[in-house]
């Protein structure tokens, strides 16, 4: 039987208006929000529907009427009103009406369970109950979301973003869900379908960026810049002053910190990347304007990127947490000193020629027909102003899910989305997807290579950190080991260059030139110790461990000659 008990009823007399969303639905006649009153079940009488508790009517409350997520006072969840155990814990919910479709339900995706710890699963998007737009500091007033499954509708930024890695692809994970046999099949409508699809989550495999660590306890501080929203918005508002310690996430259910004492008690909830980290105004697309970036990284490395624009945001993130001059400036015995990490998806350092660790007397500069760095900015396009990042991918007709190509299930290119490529890319320089898968897989062999030459030298790569390890398994340390103390930062260097670009899976596209010259330069070092006279065509024919094709692959990308 359908639980009534707590149903919200809108202070309006609901002939006076036809039974449709609009302004007069919400607001009252000069814009006041209208007062939400529910019955309370212990009393029969009319009482605030407060679900935040504040004590006053507010845009969760008006949401929240419609779209269930508490009770009247917060003390239920509205779900499926059917009992879900995740781990060792029961959650209890009430049902008011929807209660077997999850795409009406949104508890299923706007709630990060605390019976799942920080690291075991995102089942949902935490809203901030009492900020001052909890609700339209992502959607804003145009209500389409278009999430309903196996409906023909137009995507939308909202199901975009759930796609992209920016969310930890949390749409796919609950579509995968609802879709599954043991989820009962696809259009299954039941209380259990709903709770299975609420308890699926975002793990390490979809989003390991917003997974991995409980990023809002003390110990992650340097990693909240760009592991939660709260962070981003935070540096992206002010990255003069910007100090993690001021990041506030009180909204996640048990946080909590002790000013005096700096004591942190940490949630089990995570964020992703919301639509309110990179925008001040997300329902009219106003980005966070930082303005030029500069970055100084450990050992007094520091790095200054021109103005680029809404792309500024994107640079915040992408730039890695090292550079190469991180090693160059590094005072320490290098015989025994732990690997300088890059850090994950500096793509924008290698668009700009930056990042990576530079041999001296050797050329990095971009040519001057080089032009991807320009894009958006004093290089006309048609498509964008916002600078190459938005250039580059966020001109598709699926701007949030921030991906310039389609692949298959092989890893295969089949559509180039981006709308940037065409303006330049034509006639010899045409792109075509199979030039561009060509071209992926060759530097993908190219770093492979890199790798088996290093190997050869007793230094092993791992996906796993601190990514390099001798022989027997061990973290490698003695960087003085293969060519002494005066070249033992080469060796480091050569190392952090390709595992930079072994994290940068788009470094082939950001820029061929920089990242050509950092593996050809790496490998020529590691072989003998100098510069300037390697056979590339020998030194690869010689490696153990790769394929025939890989070989073939990687001469092809690195040429016979320095690039």
């Amino acid at each position: 039987m359908l639980n009534n008990s707590y149903r919200p009823v809108l202070s309006v007399d609901r002939n006076s208006f036809k039974m449709e969303i609009n302004c007069e639905t919400c607001h009252e006649h000069g814009g006041k929000l209208r007062a939400v009153k529910a019955t309370d079940p212990a009393t029969g009488k009319l009482v605030a529907w407060d679900p935040n508790q504040n004590r006053t009517t507010d845009e969760f409350d008006i949401c929240t009427s419609c779209h269930n997520l508490y009770n009247y006072n917060g003390t239920k969840l509205i779900a499926s009103g059917k009992d879900l155990t995740i781990g060792t814990t029961t959650i209890s919910s009430d049902k008011f009406y929807h209660e077997t479709a999850w795409y009406r339900i949104i508890a299923t995706t706007h709630m990060d369970q605390t019976a799942t710890s920080s690291g075991s699963g995102i089942e949902g998007y935490v809203i901030r109950k009492n900020a001052e737009h909890p609700c339209l500091e992502c959607h804003g007033h145009d209500f389409k979301t278009n999430t309903r499954p196996d409906v023909d509708r137009p995507s939308t930024t909202y199901t975009d973003w759930a796609k992209s890695a920016h969310a930890g692809r949390i749409y796919e994970v609950k579509y995968a869900a609802y879709s599954s046999t043991a989820g009962g099949g696809k259009k299954t409508r039941n209380q259990d379908k709903v709770n299975y699809v609420m308890q699926a989550a975002v793990t390490d495999a979809t989003g390991a960026a917003w997974n991995h660590y409980d990023w809002d306890d003390k110990s992650r501080r340097d990693c909240q810049r760009c592991h939660t929203a709260t962070g981003a918005s935070n540096f992206l508002s002010d990255p003069a002053n910007y100090n993690p310690v001021n990041n506030n996430f009180s909204h996640l259910a048990g946080w909590s910190r002790n000013a005096t004492t700096d004591t942190v008690t940490s949630s089990a909830q995570n964020e992703l990347l919301y639509c309110w980290g990179c925008h001040s105004n997300a329902g009219l697309g106003t980005l966070r304007n930082p303005g030029a970036l500069t970055f100084t990284y450990s050992n007094n490395a520091t790095v200054n990127y021109p103005d680029l624009s809404g792309s500024n945001v994107c640079m915040a993130c992408h730039t890695g947490r090292e550079t190469g001059d991180s090693i160059k400036n590094f005072f320490a015995n290098f015989s025994s000193v732990g690997f300088i990490n890059s850090h994950y998806l500096a793509a924008g350092g290698q668009l700009f020629g930056t990042t990576g660790y530079e041999y001296a007397g050797m050329n990095y500069a971009n040519p001057s027909y080089f032009k991807h760095d320009k894009i958006g900015l004093t290089e006309a396009t048609s498509v964008t102003k916002n600078g190459p990042c938005i250039g580059c991918h966020m001109t598709s007709n699926n701007k949030h899910l921030f991906t310039n190509v389609k692949k298959d299930d092989t890893g295969a290119i089949t559509e180039i989305t981006s709308k940037i490529c065409a303006e330049c890319h034509t006639g010899t320089y045409d792109l075509t997807p199979a030039k561009l898968t060509e071209e992926e897989e060759d530097y993908n062999a190219a770093i492979e290579a890199a790798k088996a030459v290093l190997a050869t030298k007793g230094i092993v790569f791992s996906p796993n950190y601190p990514y390099w390890y001798t022989t027997s398994n061990t973290p490698y340390r003695n960087w003085a080991a293969l060519y002494g103390k005066a070249n033992a930062k080469h060796v480091m260097g050569a190392a952090f260059n390709i595992n930079l670009l072994a994290h940068d899976p788009g470094g082939y596209a950001h820029n061929r030139y920089y990242v050509k010259r950092l593996l050809w330069d790496s490998i020529d070092f590691v072989t003998d110790g100098t510069l300037g006279n390697l056979d590339m065509t020998a030194t690869i024919d010689s490696l153990t461990g790769l394929t025939d094709a890989q070989k073939a692959a990687a001469k092809k990308y690195l040429g016979t000659t320095r690039p």
